[in-house]
């Protein structure tokens, strides 16, 4: 059998920093998406320590909210689906191609394992051209606990 590695995909093998016009048009500086990106792993941090699932995107949403009333700026439906959007169509990071194709010509087997839902992680996936290294993709939202819960890990195993 060969090796698997599992990989996480936002901020790991997809650059955030992507997002950061659209922070920028947003709030007015692009710096803001850190804040968000911290915000929205601390409620997933919170939902996991309370038991109290939320899917990813819906967090993302969340802490968006929570940022723009802290900054006290309204958003419209449209920003929300900017950012939205703009999780979907994140671009790798300029190293991922390149280290990936040596794993997988090493013998090694590739799999995702994210927080976002699975319509969400297939279509990062896709837009980023990396279906092909990966045969198979995971999402904490199967088993309903966010890592690092243990359950998605075994889940993956």
């Amino acid at each position: 059998m060969k090796p698997i590695l599992a990989f996480d995909v936002n901020e790991t093998l997809l650059d955030l920093a992507a997002l950061d016009p659209i922070f920028a048009a947003l709030f007015g500086d692009a710096a803001v998406r850190r804040e968000w990106f911290t915000q929205m792993l601390q409620s997933a941090l919170v939902s996991i320590v309370t038991d109290a699932y939320s899917d990813f995107t819906a967090l993302q949403m969340g802490a968006l909210e929570m940022i723009a009333a802290r900054r006290g700026i309204t958003l419209s439906e449209a920003d929300r689906a900017r950012v939205r959007t703009g999780m979907e169509t994140l671009p790798p990071h300029p190293d991922v191609r390149p280290g990936l194709q040596q794993l997988h010509d090493a013998g090694y087997t590739l799999v995702t394992l994210t927080n976002s839902p699975m319509r969400v992680a297939e279509a990062q996936i896709a837009h980023a051209g990396l279906t092909d290294f990966f045969p198979q993709r995971f999402s904490a939202d199967r088993v309903r606990r966010l890592k690092p819960s243990p359950e998605p890990y075994r889940m993956v195993a």
